[in-house]
């Protein structure tokens, strides 16, 4: 089974979407047994809607950079590292789900072009985001919030 996505494997290029590879149907991606996520893996695929992380361990630099439809992503407990930009370049309001409080992000709040990261209060996400952040126990009583439901217990 595939444990690894090596650098640039569903990469779009660095500058623009019509690059060598035109990837330009990928919108679900679901990684179960994926502990690394090297490098630019999915660099300007601006057609991923949805990702599942299952117990990624390290998200490499530019990992999701400049995915354009990409809105809420939750970051498992196993997530020690977050790469600089891995979030950035993203036109969407992407909301990051930080569930480990010491997964350490590399880089400045700079470098994540989303809305909020959201995890506990005394954690390195909120170190990382400053302005950005948001406490898990503030984000469940908002009323507009897509995980009410089904987002884990604090």
């Amino acid at each position: 089974s595939v444990t690894t996505v090596n650098d640039y494997a569903f990469s779009n290029g660095l500058n623009s979407l019509t690059s060598e590879t035109y990837i330009t149907k990928l919108a679900k991606i679901t990684m179960n047994k994926v502990s690394v996520i090297n490098d630019y893996a999915f660099c300007n695929c601006g057609s991923i809607k949805s990702v599942s992380l299952g117990s990624v361990q390290n998200i490499g630099n530019y990992a999701f950079y400049s995915c354009n439809m990409l809105e809420n992503v939750i970051i498992p407990k196993s997530c020690l590292f977050i790469g600089e930009s891995a979030f950035a370049g993203n036109t969407a309001d992407v909301k990051l789900f930080v569930l480990n409080p010491n997964t350490n992000f590399e880089g400045t709040v700079n470098d994540f072009s989303g809305k909020q990261i959201i995890s506990y209060k005394n954690s390195a996400a909120r170190d990382y985001a400053s302005t950005k952040f948001i406490s898990y126990g503030d984000y469940k009583k908002w009323k507009n919030n897509p995980f009410r439901m089904r987002f884990p217990c604090f």
